[in-house]
């Protein structure tokens, strides 16, 4: 209670009694990490830098991460005007290879570089009429900016909540009231630390594969900062997130627009894993959630989900830090059109992935323990045991290698496909993931812990049969339009996928019911839905 009272004191600029409450803190608990921190923060705004600086390094000594407190180290260079120190900081971090390496290049970059335009002149909103609740929306796009410095290929392929954020983000535009004097997209920028304007038509082509020939990534994200304006002179906007802030900072300039711009700000949570499975994420990433939550119960005026799971599970989380009433408005997830194929342009695909002629069952994720790779492993090793391998189709993961699956990925490495088949994909982009939902025998999803489950409604979206877990939120997903199965029990899989498999007609009678059933819901639906939320909030 201690550091959420602190934060809310350090973003309403009430600097003197923060550091007061965070001394305290410290002096009941000094090896606490996030106390330090946060008074490392305060000590910053406060301008005091050489005692900013110190508690940083006691922050990152009592196990905070290296890479947060440089981060933070590095900034309090750039504001004592050691430009070298900020430099070779910053360098450091971007050669590290960590976590945070390409967000320092980007910061790097500016530094050297880039202060973006100031004036209001330059956002280009209509004046807000005297006494108007209503100004314009903007959607917070630093979250896709920073996962794409952080990809490791040319290409940047989104997935998951990046998926999600690409969608919801490329209908935005076009919601109702939406118009270049409604709706802008906007980036908390690392140097200046304030919100500026970016044209997100550069993002999304990053995202399609669209960058200019001879262009890199980091090219094209440096070019989207260079291209920024100053955002001050939008009154009564509303500031939609549709992820979780990184910025120690974010949410200071949060509290600072309200004051003076009059801005609401709006946050979709996609889940609440780090708080009900914390086995499996690491402790930085807990702490930086619980930290999310604390700042959110005093700067954010209204929440989404997708789920009513996760709602209840974050309304909980707030109360749990004082929020005494939250807001927290439910949006379900949509999917996309199923497309349908070309001539022959399935047959070419499915060549060129060695799956001509061959049944399989699609596997769509991230390799990562909680979407349970594991169980799927062994279940699939069981029915080749029971029943030979080649009465079992093959089962494809298609999904780039996420973390604590090491043992998983060697042991796939060494697989004896014809004993056991299963395959394991990466790199593929929309149109043959397409090819790959138009022609499996079903699709399977065990995850252990889910915020949403986005492969289950896309497989719905082409009418194919699902076997997932029986987690709650799927229940929410999928209804009765899927088949269930206890993800910590492999015979209750192995059961179902049986079923499944062999029993043709089961498995017609289940395509057949989803294709008269399922009620499609666009990525358009849901920005709208979000876009009335905001609007009428």
């Amino acid at each position: 209670m201690l550091l959420g009272l602190g934060w809310k004191l350090l973003a309403a600029r009430r600097l003197r009694p923060a550091a007061w409450l965070l001394r305290t803190a410290i002096a009941l608990d000094p090896a606490d990490p996030e106390a330090w921190l946060l008074y490392g923060h305060c000590l910053k705004e406060r301008r005091l830098l050489k005692e900013a600086e110190a508690a940083y390094r006691m922050a990152r000594r009592r196990g905070y991460g290296n890479i947060e407190c440089d981060f933070q180290i590095g900034q309090v260079a750039t504001m004592t005007g050691n430009r070298a120190k900020a430099l070779r900081i910053h360098r450091l971090l971007a050669d590290s290879g960590h976590y945070a390496s390409m967000i320092s290049e980007l910061f790097l970059t500016s530094l050297l570089s880039h202060d973006p335009r100031k004036g209001p002149e330059t956002v280009g909103f209509r004046p807000v009429p005297p006494g108007s609740e209503s100004g314009p929306v903007l959607y917070d796009v630093t979250d896709l900016i920073e996962h794409a410095a952080r990809s490791n290929t040319r290409t940047y392929t989104v997935t998951g909540i990046q998926r999600i954020q690409f969608e919801l983000l490329g209908q935005a535009a076009g919601s109702p009231g939406a118009g270049k004097s409604t709706t802008g997209y906007v980036f908390f920028h690392p140097v200046v630390l304030r919100f500026v304007l970016v044209d997100p038509q550069r993002l999304f082509d990053l995202a399609n594969g669209r960058i200019m020939a001879g262009t890199t990534r980091f090219e094209t994200l440096v070019a989207i900062l260079e291209d920024s304006a100053s955002c001050e002179g939008a009154q009564n906007a509303c500031l939609v997130n549709l992820g979780i802030p990184a910025n120690p900072a974010y949410f200071g300039e949060v509290s600072r627009m309200r004051g003076c711009t009059g801005l609401k700000h709006v946050n979709l949570v996609h889940d609440c894993l780090p708080l009900t499975n914390p086995e499996y994420f690491n402790q930085l990433t807990i702490e930086r959630f619980r930290s999310f939550i604390r700042q959110s119960a005093a700067f954010t005026d209204h929440f989404l989900t997708s789920t009513r799971t996760t709602r209840r599970r974050l309304i909980d989380a707030l109360k749990s830090e004082g929020a005494a009433d939250p807001k927290v408005s439910v949006v379900p997830f949509g999917s996309n059109d199923a497309v349908p194929p070309h001539p022959g342009a399935d047959e070419l695909a499915l060549e060129r992935l060695g799956l001509a002629g061959t049944e399989y069952v699609l596997f769509v994720s991230t390799l990562e323990i909680r979407k349970n790779h594991r169980l799927a492993l062994d279940c699939w090793k069981a029915l080749a045991e029971r029943h030979g391998s080649g009465a079992v189709p093959q089962l494809l993961l298609v999904g780039r290698i996420g973390w604590m699956v090491e043992d998983l990925v060697r042991e796939l490495g060494e697989l004896d496909v014809d004993k056991v088949p299963v395959r394991h994909l990466q790199g593929i982009g929309d149109e043959e993931l397409n090819v790959l939902y138009r022609n499996c025998v079903f699709t399977l999803y065990p995850s252990l812990a889910e915020g949403w489950g986005l492969p289950v409604t896309e497989s719905l979206s082409w009418s194919k049969p699902v076997l997932a877990s029986s987690l709650d939120v799927i229940c929410e997903a999928g209804g009765d339009l899927i088949d269930y199965a206890d993800p910590r029990s492999l015979e209750s899989f192995i059961e179902m996928a049986e079923l499944l498999i062999f029993d043709t007609g089961y498995r017609a009678s289940r395509e057949a019911w989803i294709a008269s059933n399922h009620v499609r819901r666009t990525w358009s639906d849901v920005a709208r839905d979000i876009d009335r939320v905001v609007r009428t909030n």
